[in-house]
């Protein structure tokens, strides 16, 4: 099995976040569409655990502070939300 070093997660992340596309950022670093995607998916979970994890020491979140919501969101709400908007 073969590992991406750290420089190349780099590249393709920071492609990505700049606002690429996957199959840009296959064309820029060469590295495979499938490796690209896996990558993304275990940096969007890792960045769930994170924002997650901070979430739960706030008090107040953003959003409260801006009176656009009464309570913090979790994962569940959100799926709601996105699921209600589907059927509508």
């Amino acid at each position: 099995m073969n590992i991406l070093k750290t420089e190349k997660r780099v590249v393709v992340l920071s492609s990505l976040v700049e606002g690429n596309s996957i199959r840009s950022t296959v064309r820029m670093t060469g590295i495979a569409k499938n490796t690209v995607t896996k990558l993304l998916i275990k940096a969007g979970a890792v960045c769930s655990i994170y924002q997650n994890r901070i979430h739960q020491t706030l008090k107040v979140s953003p959003a409260m502070a801006a009176d656009v919501t009464d309570h913090l969101w979790e994962i569940s709400d959100i799926i709601k939300l996105l699921e209600n908007k589907k059927s509508n």
